[in-house]
């Protein structure tokens, strides 16, 4: 449960952090038109690592609720060091 919840409200922070730059990643990976926040996403955990270096709990998530279309499979790596235990 309580990895869940970091989860959820993980993105939030990365997000609130973001710098402003005209030519950033996310310009290049992520895509608001994509994003359909009234899917139902399952609620397992099967992270993926977005193009953004952020981790989401699954990539319906990621690309429902964050426009995020370019990932990877699993925990990014920048996490493993600071939110998750990836060893």
């Amino acid at each position: 449960m309580g990895i869940r919840i970091i989860m959820i409200f993980f993105p939030f922070l990365i997000i609130s952090c973001e710098k402003e730059e005209s030519d950033s990643i996310e310009d290049f990976c992520i895509n608001e038109d994509l994003m359909n926040t009234d899917m139902d996403c399952p609620t397992i955990f099967d992270p993926v690592c977005g193009c953004n270096d952020v981790t989401y709990e699954n990539s319906c998530i990621a690309l429902n609720f964050y426009g995020v279309f370019d990932y990877t499979p699993g925990i990014c790596s920048s996490d493993c060091k600071t939110t998750f235990d990836c060893d």
